[in-house]
């Protein structure tokens, strides 16, 4: 006995997925002035961290919910990063990005 709808269920999970997306963008450290100027020292410009934080909040929650940057190392940041770009089709230049703004956003935590 089936005791939910598929248009429930399927709204159900449609939710769920937009409740992840908001709070994984909500967990991510802003764009500030302090890692601009960090970021820089690395050669990182801050249209790179902008597009980093793009590729992080949106075509990594594409499949699942976003981590906080605080909860990895920087190691193991990089091995996700590489580990998972062939499946969310990253370029080099995105791949680039995406761990610039991690390493920045990392550095900022207090």
């Amino acid at each position: 006995m089936n005791l939910i709808s598929r248009p429930a269920l399927s709204s159900a999970c449609i939710f769920s997925a937009l409740l992840f997306w908001i709070a994984g963008c909500a967990t991510q450290p802003a764009i500030s002035p302090a890692m601009i100027s960090r970021a820089a020292t690395n050669g990182v410009s801050e249209s790179d961290l902008v597009r980093g934080h793009a590729v992080l909040t949106s075509q990594c929650t594409a499949c699942h919910g976003l981590q906080p940057v605080g909860r990895y190392s920087l190691k193991e940041w990089r091995d996700i990063v590489d580990d998972m770009s062939p499946r969310a089709k990253l370029n080099a230049l995105q791949k680039s990005q995406l761990l610039a703004y991690v390493t920045a956003a990392r550095e900022s935590l207090p």
